[in-house]
C-alpha cells in the first residue's frame, strides 16, 4: 500500500511531464465504449495528468474513483471496469488524476473554447 506523501509526490511528478509532454484528456469516441464492453483496446488509454489542467480543457463534475487491480466487487466503494464504463461518456475525454496501488481517480474533462 502507498503512503499518501507517496501518491501525492507521484501526482506532482505526472503533472509535471504531462505539461512537459502536452499530454491531453483521452477523448472518448462511442466506439471506444463499446470496444472496452467486449473486452476489447486494452489497457483504457486515459493518460495521466496529475493536477495539470491542459490549455483548452476544463474538469467537469467529479472525477470517478475506480478500482484498478481487477479484483474488485460491484458492493465497493471504488467502480469496477464494467461500473466505470457505465458512467463514461462519449465526446468527453478523461484523464488518471491520482493512482495508488489498487485504486485511481479518473476525471472526466470538456473542452473550451
Amino acid at each position: 500500500m502507498m503512503s499518501p506523501e507517496t501518491i501525492d509526490m507521484l501526482q506532482r511528478s505526472a503533472a509535471k511531464e504531462a505539461a512537459e509532454k502536452g499530454r491531453i484528456p483521452y477523448l472518448v469516441r462511442r466506439r471506444d465504449v463499446a470496444a472496452w464492453e467486449t473486452g476489447r483496446g486494452f489497457p483504457i488509454p486515459f493518460p495521466m495528468l496529475g493536477d495539470y489542467i491542459p490549455p483548452g480543457w476544463t474538469p467537469d463534475g467529479d472525477a470517478l474513483f475506480v478500482d484498478t487491480s481487477g479484483f474488485g466487487s460491484p458492493g465497493e466503494p471504488a467502480l469496477t471496469l464494467p461500473q466505470l464504463l457505465e458512467k463514461i461518456e462519449p465526446g468527453v475525454g478523461y484523464a488518471f488524476t491520482q493512482q495508488g496501488q489498487f485504486q485511481a481517480y479518473i476525471q472526466p474533462f470538456r473542452r473550451v473554447s
